[in-house]
């Protein structure tokens, strides 16, 4: 180490180690009155100078008894080479001990280069002892540590990567020496990568250290939370993976409605979540391999659920899947087959077989279907007189605030459509509305061309194309980050809200109401005869059933499309990707956790029905299974929660528990009647007055609906009152049984895991009427003729060949 002050080395010091618990310090620095002074200073300090004058002596006095600190003094920066080679010795040998250089006059270079060989701090003179003795006592308290060496990160309070795996590794030895099965999880935030590159890295480090503390304080106190692959994970031991959705849903509850600092900015950020459970054999390496394939899943839906890794997460074959591919395209016919054996023939043997052992059940049964089929139709009954007091908005609470609607669109099945509603919703009469359109699309399409012109002219629309979304959930939740609204509506890529619109959700949701459903009407019912079924049947839902349940029960529902809510219950409510009806399943969270829900029918959007009976089938299979879902979950929370009443708890089982059971229960008449004729006689008289008043009133039903509807109509459907008496006639013939076999099938599909999510195609009438101004309307048949226009395929013809081929990959 050449240029040191004296470079004569000496044997080491005969050296004790300090009495009294004194600390050493090392002072490093050329024998004179400077050394007196700074030895002096550490003793004023209650600490034990060890002086130095060489580099070569400050390294023998490393040992036996290594300082507590080392100060060096240098009077000419431009020849301590030596110091920095210090340094590195010290460093090399891993002692972490505190180094201050104390600079005669100002070097950027050294104090640069010092720095970079971790040195602690650098004081530039004139020295002043009160200064000096401060820094000093601050690096004496404050000991560095080796990174491997330490626990947790001394800025965010995690656990480094190091004693994460640590812990992680104890943990499943624990489960394989036959502890409880623990869960590991992956958190991470969706707006931290665009924040850490506006603010920078500062910012990412203020989230975390937030959010840390924020989990040690809601946490257990065996639970360890830790920083890998740049994300935050929580290592929950002993925790089954249903108490840790639990756990985790109350954590993500937490961090979506608090505001967190980042890089002094407030902001609002949307939790994503995966886990997995240490169970199985699973390995350290293939347990956090699972829970990240679950976070990235969570990172496409944005749904605030936690997403638990399950093996078709990471590409394997999930249960059933077998027998899903056996059958084949067959299943649906099979599950149809089996549905009605289960539900005719099954019941029949059991009567038949009680009979041949003595029990004669069938009276009983009898009886109680007939109390139940009366007791729906009396359900009907009240509804439609419920739904007949039709309430005028409220006036509006406060001025117009600033609304967003989104649009959510499958491109390109729906490509022909999107234009002309985007210019429909731009036509709203509102003070500050801001557009968002939140699509997929496998590939670059035309029609985004025509979109990105709308956003170029219009400022108030936003067109966003959301990578690797396969459902309508994924496209909300991911348009929510750029919603600007205090209020948001949500519609459908056909929807055309009436003029106003906007103005009257804000009357009701500026009135104590968390989202309004509006009145769904079909604008294609003259196009053929499934169009003018459902336009009557849309009438019987959304002016009748809708409002007057809402009544009945105390609680209205949100259907998907045309619903305005507050945005902070959007934001902390979303739409879960998981479920087949992610908008009744957002009704009933909101319910539950004490949100209002109002059914406003004169809050009008348009739509398109479908147009096919395969369509029309895919829908109301997808609708009842849905159904089924959101009844399995959340039956028993909305009985139990605070504040129902016996007519919400009522409203409960009617809406979800019932629904269920009764496509099941409407048909048990046949088998018990197919008995008696077996047998040879009923085991009651069917003509006792009682029953035949049931069974007419029972018939009733319909007819009262169906008026009541026709009487509530939208006038451009109401005029039709031929739709309504066909309508009639179908339903009582075919149509509601045939629903109710839909709801049977579904009920095997849920059973056997069989889930898709399927779009319903739009009328191509409707698509033909929907194309952009400039495209030419064409046969569907023609291909290969190219547009007016820059565009060489047809929008048309895109539409028509995927949606054809989503039917058939279907």
């Amino acid at each position: 180490m050449s240029g040191s002050p004296e470079t004569d080395p000496r044997e080491p010091s005969v050296v004790d180690v300090p009495g009294g618990g004194r600390d050493l310090v090392l002072v490093v620095a050329p024998a004179g009155p400077r050394r007196a002074m700074l030895c002096a200073l550490v003793e004023r300090l209650g600490w034990e100078p060890r002086p130095a004058g060489s580099a070569q002596e400050a390294v023998w006095e490393l040992s036996p008894a290594p300082p507590h600190l080392v100060l060096i003094d240098v009077v000419d920066p431009a020849s301590a080479g030596w110091v920095l080679d210090l340094v590195e010795v010290i460093r090399a040998r891993g002692e972490m001990i505190p180094i201050t250089v104390l600079l005669a006059r100002r070097s950027r270079s050294f104090t640069v280069a010092a720095f970079g060989r971790r040195v602690d701090d650098v004081v530039v003179g004139p020295l002043h002892d009160e200064e000096l003795a401060a820094r000093l006592e601050v690096r004496m308290e404050r000991l560095p540590i080796l990174r491997g060496d330490v626990l947790e990160d001394p800025t965010t309070g995690a656990l480094t990567p190091e004693a994460l795996g640590d812990q992680i590794e104890h943990e499943l030895s624990r489960v394989r020496r036959g502890g409880r099965p623990g869960t590991l999880a992956f958190l991470t935030f969706d707006e931290l990568p665009e924040i850490e590159a506006r603010l920078g890295s500062r910012a990412r480090q203020d989230v975390i250290t937030q959010v840390v503390q924020l989990i040690k304080d809601d946490g257990r106190e065996v639970d360890y939370v830790g920083y890998r692959r740049g994300v935050l994970v929580l290592l929950m031991p002993a925790t089954s993976a249903k108490g840790a959705e639990v756990r985790l849903n109350r954590l993500i509850r937490l961090l979506a409605g608090r505001t967190l600092l980042a890089g002094g900015q407030a902001s609002r950020l949307t939790p994503i979540v995966g886990y997995a459970a240490s169970e199985g054999g699973v390995g350290a390496e293939a347990l956090e391999e699972h829970a990240w394939t679950a976070m990235m899943h969570q990172a496409e839906q944005l749904d605030l659920h936690p997403t638990r890794w399950r093996p078709e997460l990471s590409g394997e074959q999930p249960r059933g899947s077998f027998l899903l591919r056996w059958l084949g395209r067959a299943r649906t016919p099979v599950q149809v087959v089996a549905q009605q054996l289960a539900c005719l023939v099954l019941p029949f043997v059991i009567y038949l077989g009680l009979m041949h052992v003595g029990i004669d059940v069938t009276g009983v049964v009898y009886l109680f279907v007939v109390c139940a089929l009366a007791a729906t139709a009396a359900t009907i009954w009240a509804e439609g007189l419920a739904a007949l007091r039709v309430a005028a908005p409220p006036e509006p609470s406060g001025a117009f605030p600033k609304a967003t609607a989104i649009i959510a669109a499958y491109l390109p099945n729906e490509a022909p459509t999107i234009v002309e509603t985007v210019e429909a919703m731009l036509r709203q009469d509102y003070p500050d509305l801001q557009v968002i359109l939140a699509y997929n699309t496998p590939r670059e399409l035309p029609i985004e061309d025509d979109l990105r012109e709308i956003a170029r002219r219009d400022p108030r629309f936003e067109p966003l194309r959301v990578e690797g979304s396969a459902s309508k959930a994924q496209n909300v939740n991911a348009a929510l980050s750029r919603v600007a609204g205090e209020i948001v509506g949500l519609f459908d890529a056909d929807h055309h809200p009436e003029p106003g619109a906007f103005r009257r959700a804000w009357q009701w949701l500026s009135n104590g109401y968390d989202v309004v459903q509006g009145h769904c009407v079909v604008r294609n019912g003259d196009e053929t005869r499934i169009t003018r079924l459902v336009a009557a049947e849309f009438e019987t839902i959304y002016a009748v059933s809708h409002p007057g349940r809402a009544r009945l029960h105390g609680f209205g529902i949100f259907g998907g499309s045309n619903g305005y809510w507050h945005t902070e219950v959007l934001r902390q409510m979303r739409m879960r990707g998981f479920m087949l009806t992610e908008d009744i399943d957002s009704s009933m969270r909101v319910i539950e956790s004490g949100g209002k829900i109002r059914s406003d029918p004169g809050l009008v959007s348009t739509e398109l029905a479908p147009d096919t009976y395969k369509a029309l089938w895919n829908q109301r299979m997808r609708w009842a299974q849905g159904w089924s879902q959101v009844s399995l979950r959340h039956v028993r929370p909305m009985w139990r929660r605070p504040g129902a009443g016996p007519r919400g708890r009522f409203g409960a089982v009617q809406l979800l528990a019932w629904r269920e059971l009764y496509p099941w229960l409407s048909l048990q008449m046949l088998p018990v009647l197919a008995v008696w004729l077996f047998r040879g006689e009923p085991a009651i008289d069917w003509f006792v007055p009682v029953f035949v008043v049931t069974t007419l009133f029972t018939i009733s039903a319909g007819p009262v609906q169906v008026l009541i509807a026709w009487h509530l109509a939208h006038p451009s459907v109401g005029r039709h009152a031929r739709w309504f008496l066909f309508f009639l006639v179908v339903s009582a013939l075919v149509y509601t049984e045939w629903k109710n076999v839909i709801v049977r099938t579904a009920h095997l599909k849920e059973l056997m895991g069989e889930r898709t999510w399927k779009v319903t195609p739009r009328s191509t009438r409707s698509l033909l009427e929907g194309l952009p101004h400039g495209v030419e309307r064409r046969s569907p048949n023609s291909v290969g003729v190219p547009l007016r226009g820059e565009h060489p395929v047809g929008l048309l013809d895109v539409a028509i060949a995927e949606a054809g081929a989503e039917d058939r990959a279907a």
